[in-house]
């Protein structure tokens, strides 16, 4: 009878904020509708506010979950509120000095999550109510916004399992493993060598704008799709070596310090607008824009990430089972949805495409019916490269089956997308396999 009672009491504070949460997160889609004219619609800044505050919440309500107090403090519970924040507190700076292994990873993704988070809504709030963009053109301003999200994301992770054990985890996971260091080496020398070729096609306009932008998803393709496999070797114990089991913890932090360095470079582009770093920012970006992303806010670049690393945050190690059969087609639902079925759509739509999926779109039928059988075969030739952990050998027929509904379903989502298809499509993708795939 007291569990309930137990419940309510430690995470009343949550269910109080719901009703207000919900509020200002719509208001704060509209406005953001209002900020960024020409880049989103309602729906699209719905989706990213209730993204970014789900982040928020989350590590509030792990920070909460890791510092509640348990059955032997109630001694402590009768202390005044203000004693009890200061041995919290206290507690918190206590901790930064011990290395522990709570997950030291999580927590560090968690932090670079929080950190985009926060700049996002940070540079939202600050147009908001910030006037014109030649009031805002100073580069302290943005130091002290950066700063401010840094220190949040530091006082995180030293709340939740010390300065010293971050490092410690950090160190362990890219510099202790030989293999994992090749890993990041081998990523580097591929991004190394694209970047430079696609932006020197992109200003000699050798090959179109869509072209272009879809090779990027096929450099992306051989990044993450070799993380998974290293992961997924070393799972059914093919020769794998026990890094193989830390790729892709290192995949996911290296996507999210990513997606805080771009974060960090659209927020000074925003604010700065006029210096001569904002103007070669902008202009690096917009090469490879199109029409549906000629707005104040270039998502095209954040968009691919979110799509391709979203499925591994939510998914992730945390998932892994004995037979991990579920996580490796989960993990690989992003590359699937962006890598395979929208690269091989484009490629043959723009071809041989001649009847358009519907009146008045630019996409065809032909590249969609390309981009479902496409991802149907790869999946199936990805599946035996990485030892068939996709589907279960007992009702095998019963899965692929449903496998086959899903991507059918995943390209005309993507077909009749307009706009962040990059983000719907690979986490509408994830979620079906989630429930539908055993």
């Amino acid at each position: 009878p007291s569990a309930p009672y137990c419940v309510q009491r430690k995470h009343s504070w949550f269910v109080s904020i719901c009703i207000p949460l919900a509020i200002f997160s719509s208001q704060f889609a509209k406005q953001m509708c209002w900020c960024f004219k020409y880049c989103f619609t309602l729906g699209d800044t719905t989706l990213l506010t209730n993204g970014c505050m789900s982040v928020v919440i989350t590590c509030l309500m792990r920070w909460h979950l890791r510092w509640s107090p348990s059955a032997q403090d109630n001694a402590a519970e009768s202390l005044p509120t203000l004693l009890r924040l200061y041995k919290r507190g206290k507690e918190s700076l206590r901790i930064a000095h011990i290395p522990r292994q709570l997950a030291t990873s999580d927590v560090l993704i968690q932090a670079e999550l929080l950190f985009a988070a926060i700049m996002f809504l940070a540079l939202v709030i600050r147009l908001s109510t910030g006037g014109s963009f030649a009031d805002q053109n100073n580069l302290s301003h943005v130091l002290a916004s950066a700063l401010t999200c840094f220190l949040c994301s530091v006082l995180y992770i030293t709340s939740m399992s010390g300065l010293v054990g971050a490092w410690c985890s950090l160190k362990s996971v890219v510099l202790d493993l030989e293999g994992n260091l090749g890993l990041v080496l081998s990523w580097l020398f591929i991004m190394g060598i694209t970047f430079p070729i696609l932006v020197f096609l992109a200003k000699k306009d050798v090959l179109s704008n869509i072209v272009i932008r879809k090779l990027f998803h096929l450099a992306a393709l051989t990044v993450f799709a070799s993380a998974i496999y290293f992961h997924e070797v070393s799972m059914v114990g093919q020769g794998g070596k026990e890094q193989g089991k830390q790729s892709l913890i290192l995949l996911s932090l290296c996507s999210a310090s990513l997606l805080c360095a771009l974060m960090l470079c659209e927020y000074v582009r925003i604010q700065c607008k006029g210096s001569q770093v904002s103007i070669q920012l902008t202009r690096f970006f917009r090469t490879f824009t199109d029409s549906r992303d000629s707005g104040t806010f270039i998502m095209s670049h954040l968009s691919l990430l979110l799509g391709l690393s979203t499925p591994l945050w939510l998914s992730g190690p945390k998932f892994d089972q004995e037979n991990g059969k579920p996580n490796a087609l989960l993990l690989s639902s992003g590359l699937l949805a962006l890598c395979i079925a929208d690269v091989l759509g484009v490629f043959v739509g723009k071809n041989f495409g001649i009847v358009a999926i519907c009146k008045g779109s630019k996409k065809t039928l032909e590249g969609t019916c390309a981009a479902v059988v496409g991802t149907i075969a790869f999946a199936l030739w990805w599946n035996k490269i990485i030892g068939g952990p996709f589907f279960a050998s007992e009702g095998y027929g019963e899965e692929l089956t449903r496998f086959v509904l899903l991507s059918l379903g995943m390209c005309l989502l993507e077909a009749f997308t307009s706009q962040l298809d990059n983000i719907y499509v690979p986490v509408f993708f994830f979620l079906m396999l989630l429930v539908n795939v055993k």
